[in-house]
Order: structure tokens, then C-alpha cells, then sequence
């Protein structure tokens, strides 16, 4: 019976602790990388990045309040030239890569032009042609790839002919629960063109950022269900037990009427000994020849004090008579 009733157990809760399984949002910065694994971004080649608190000569001058942690890093391809990359390296179940994307700004190259492959198998571009304004859009999700392998992965953005590469933040979502085979990895990239911005939290680094589109609904649901199937299964075993004690209990006290619910009493035993009525003689078991009192079965008929001769000679009575 327990090993019976250990698969289905083990199987609940295990749904359970995935329910409980820890979600969050972890960031790589631009220069302190990952806060949690401590894991920098690799800028390749590294002589044609630029620190941009340390540029002072470049072009493209970003608002330090309105950025991650008050820092950037940014690159320019002109035609011909060699790609520039960035390669973030992380273990979750979604990334998504947030940069600097302004419009015209004089004598600088500000179109962005960008490809993107996870694991080595292409996900998308993104493409921003800039306008006549000059604005300067922050935190632009350029990449949102989800319903990934909670695995290890390895994302690298790269230039695509005449491009400029300003890197922010990157942010992805770590799941503590236990990796699942059955996950189909499915990435998806953002359109071509892109105007609107996802705002990020700035100034000090934070490791936990939840962004609105999480699936806290299902998160929810998933923990409920969870609670409720162990709420069934103690349940179900409370009642068994209960109705386990019940039964030996009316074992013992023994068989319970239907109608009334009171315990069925056995009736008294009749008795099968017979008075001997006073005309039989009763039977006695003859004595052994080693009997210590040597009597015969006629002498001990004899002398019993059951088969003794009454008299007969009836009683006179004494008649007081007065003179």
C-alpha cells in the first residue's frame, strides 16, 4: 500500500516545489556584469569599443542618469569594416538586451543595424533608422527572446554593416526549479523597426527586475494548484485513516445495526443441561478396578445418599388433650 500510494505522492510534490521554484530577473550591466554569477560581457574586437564614461571625445554623449548603473559601452561599423560584438553568457528561460538608440546627431553615425544568435542558430535583426530629431531613446528592448531550456546559453549581438552599438543592460530570467526536457525553445525577435522604449530602473545595479510582461498569472495558477492537490491528498488520507480506526473500532465492540447505528449484542446462550426429573436414575460413570476407595458401581448405587430408602411407617403425632 505505501509503495502504492509513493509514486503518486513523489509525483505531487514535485509539481509542488515547481510551483514554489524561485523566478527572478537577473542584469548583466555594461561594465560590472552579471550581479549574481559576477560574469563580464566580452567585446569583441576589443579595440573598436569604447567605455563611454571615458570617451569624452566621442560623438554620441547619453544622459549617465538615464542609463543602468550610469554606464555604456558603444562601437561604430562603418562600411567594410569589421563586425563589433558583445557576447553574454546565461542560465534562465529568457533574455532580452536593452541599448542606447538616438536619432541624428551631427557628424555621428546613428543608424543601428543589428544581428543576434543564441546558441549559434540566428533569432533576429534589429534596424533603427533614425529621424530628423534629435532624440535619444533609452532603454530600447532591442532583443526579447523567451520559452527558452532552462539551460545554459550563450547570446551574441553583432554589427551589421554601417551600425552603431550602444550596450546598456542585458536582463534575463533565472528559474531555480529543476531543468525540464520537455521544453521547446522557442525565440523571437523584435520588429525591424522599433520607436518605443521599455523603461529600466536607473542608477545602482539591481539583480531582481520584474518586468510587466511575466507570466505572473500562470505563476499564480501553477501555485495554487499545487497547494490544492496537497490539500487533496492529506485529505483523502486523513478519511482513510479516520475510516481505518472506525472499522477496528467496531471490530472490537462488535456488529453495528444499519437502522439504529447500536452495536449488535450476541444473544445469552441457552442452556443445554436438563434438570433430572425425580423418576430417572441418573448415569454415572462406572469407577476404575484401581479405585483408591475400591467401590464397585453397585456399592457406590448402593451407598449414595441419592438412592437411600426413605421409611415409610408414618409419623405418629402427639395429641395434647386437656382434662
Amino acid at each position: 500500500m505505501v509503495r502504492r500510494l509513493f509514486l503518486p505522492v513523489a509525483c505531487i510534490f514535485a509539481q509542488v516545489r515547481r510551483c514554489f521554484a524561485t523566478i527572478s530577473n537577473r542584469t548583466i550591466d555594461d561594465t560590472k556584469g552579471d550581479a549574481i554569477t559576477g560574469f563580464l560581457p566580452i567585446y569583441a574586437p576589443t579595440q573598436q569599443w569604447n567605455v563611454g564614461t571615458d570617451c569624452s571625445g566621442c560623438l554620441v554623449q547619453p544622459d549617465p542618469s538615464q542609463l543602468f548603473d550610469y554606464t555604456w559601452h558603444d562601437t561604430t561599423q562603418g562600411d567594410g569594416g569589421v563586425p563589433s560584438s558583445v557576447t553574454l553568457n546565461f542560465t534562465g528561460t529568457a533574455i532580452y538586451l536593452f541599448c542606447v538608440v538616438p536619432n541624428t546627431i551631427t557628424f555621428a553615425t546613428t543608424l543601428v543595424n543589428l544581428n543576434f544568435t543564441l546558441d549559434g542558430v540566428p533569432i533576429g535583426t534589429f534596424t533603427h533608422v533614425p529621424d530628423s530629431s534629435s532624440d535619444i531613446l533609452y532603454s530600447v528592448p532591442v532583443l526579447s527572446s523567451q520559452n527558452l531550456k532552462n539551460e545554459p546559453h550563450i547570446l551574441v549581438a553583432e554589427t551589421a554593416g554601417n551600425s552603431l552599438f550602444v550596450f546598456d543592460v542585458a536582463m534575463y530570467t533565472f528559474d531555480d526549479s529543476p531543468p525540464d526536457a520537455d521544453t521547446t525553445t522557442t525565440s523571437a525577435g523584435v520588429p525591424t523597426t522599433q520607436t518605443t522604449s521599455l523603461l529600466l530602473p536607473t542608477g545602482p545595479a539591481q539583480s531582481n527586475v520584474t518586468p510587466s510582461h511575466l507570466p505572473v498569472a500562470a505563476i499564480a495558477a501553477g501555485t495554487i494548484s499545487g497547494i490544492a492537490a496537497v490539500a487533496l491528498v492529506l485529505v483523502l488520507f486523513l478519511c482513510l485513516r479516520r475510516r481505518r480506526r472506525r472499522a477496528a473500532r467496531n471490530v472490537e465492540r462488535g456488529p453495528i445495526d444499519i437502522l439504529t447505528g447500536q452495536v449488535l449484542r450476541p444473544a445469552s446462550p441457552v442452556s443445554t443441561i436438563r434438570p433430572i426429573e425425580p423418576d430417572s436414575e441418573p448415569v454415572l460413570p462406572p469407577y476404575a478396578r484401581d479405585d483408591p476407595y475400591n467401590m464397585s458401581p453397585v456399592d457406590s448405587l448402593a451407598t449414595s445418599s441419592y438412592y437411600r430408602t426413605v421409611p415409610t411407617t408414618p409419623r405418629t403425632k402427639n395429641i395434647l388433650t386437656l382434662a
